[in-house]
């Protein structure tokens, strides 16, 4: 498999995944904790 493939089908992977309602807010969690503000709040 090339690189390019590898990415673009991981790519898609995350679409599909992200378009469940608790892994947006997973992810929407890791960007707070990314900018360190409380995921929880």
């Amino acid at each position: 498999m090339k690189i390019a493939e590898l990415l673009q089908s991981l790519a898609q992977e995350k679409v599909q995944i992200a378009n469940r309602p608790k892994d947006q807010l997973d992810i929407v969690a890791l960007e707070k904790i990314k900018r360190g503000e409380d995921p929880n709040a």
